[in-house]
């Protein structure tokens, strides 16, 4: 998790919600660096629903999901993206968020 911050107000970089990241048993870590998307058609609760995975030694490791509200938008522009980096929030002493930080690149 990098010094991400100051890509946040960058209109060409998304700040993309993660969600579902309570329900793994795979905390996110400052090891994770190779993220990946994968649409999860087969997803009971959303046929549209894109997984978030960590990359590590060869093995996927779901750390979580794309926000809902952001799926299509992010369907739209998958090849055009570039991870940057995940930003934690801390709310509270329980309530923490993250977001994935993308680059919007022109092809």
């Amino acid at each position: 998790m990098s010094d991400a911050y100051n890509y946040i107000n960058n209109k060409d970089y998304l700040k993309i919600p993660l969600v579902g990241n309570n329900y793994t048993d795979n905390k996110i870590t400052n090891r994770d660096i190779d993220i990946r998307l994968i649409f999860d058609t087969k997803n009971k609760y959303d046929k549209n629903a894109i997984r978030v995975v960590s990359v590590k030694n060869n093995k996927l490791y779901n750390i979580g999901f794309v926000s809902k509200d952001r799926t299509f938008l992010i369907k739209n522009l998958f090849n055009k993206l570039e991870f940057i980096s995940i930003i934690k929030r801390t709310i509270s002493a329980h309530t923490t968020y993250y977001y994935l930080i993308y680059k919007k690149s022109i092809i």
